[in-house]
């Protein structure tokens, strides 16, 4: 999977969690510790 954010280094450092749904909301993931380099 690949993310694109901007953001600054400083706002982009530490750990973060990405939440992914479907369109209509039944089922979610969420994604603990993602890091940006």
């Amino acid at each position: 999977m690949v993310v694109e954010a901007e953001a600054t280094a400083e706002a982009a450092r530490g750990a973060f969690s990405l939440k992914l749904w479907e369109a209509d909301g039944l089922r979610t993931v969420t994604i603990g510790n993602v890091t940006f380099p």
